[in-house]
């Protein structure tokens, strides 16, 4: 008989702990309610590095395209998400979102390295950046 209030008890407690841990659906963002039952996506190493992306290119191109799938598109490149909401880590995370704050500067026409403008066109699988033609660029 102890032993079963035992089991009841464990049972009780790993179910409370689970619903604890877990924000209710109406507390989760809508990124967090579209991934809650994905896999956390990760990319170890510095990814600026050559050949860590190479290394990792499955999870790195999934981690990509969950990302970029979210990526807003007008003047400039934007995005509202978080790591954590996508599932992804905060190493890729950092990686992409400075990619297209890179490319928003070009967009933008004030990277010191680069003289010129660009303009966004989307393709099919996303986005492109082409040079700017206007005052003669």
């Amino acid at each position: 008989m102890l032993f079963l209030k035992k089991r009841k008890f464990i049972v009780y407690s790993c179910a409370w702990l689970l619903t604890s841990c877990t924000p209710p659906a109406n507390e989760r963002t809508y990124y967090e309610q579209l991934y809650v039952d994905s896999l956390f996506i990760t990319c170890e190493g510095d990814l600026n590095r050559p050949g860590v992306i190479e290394q990792q290119e499955t999870a790195y191109m999934k981690a990509c395209q969950r990302m970029t799938r979210h990526l807003r598109y007008g003047d400039s490149l934007s995005w509202d998400f978080t790591a954590k909401e996508l599932k992804v880590s905060d190493d890729v995370y950092d990686y992409l979102t400075g990619c297209w704050r890179h490319e928003n500067s070009l967009l933008r026409g004030d990277n010191p390295h680069i003289h010129g403008k660009f303009i966004l066109k989307l393709v099919p699988n996303g986005y492109i950046l082409l040079p700017s033609r206007e005052h003669g660029e």
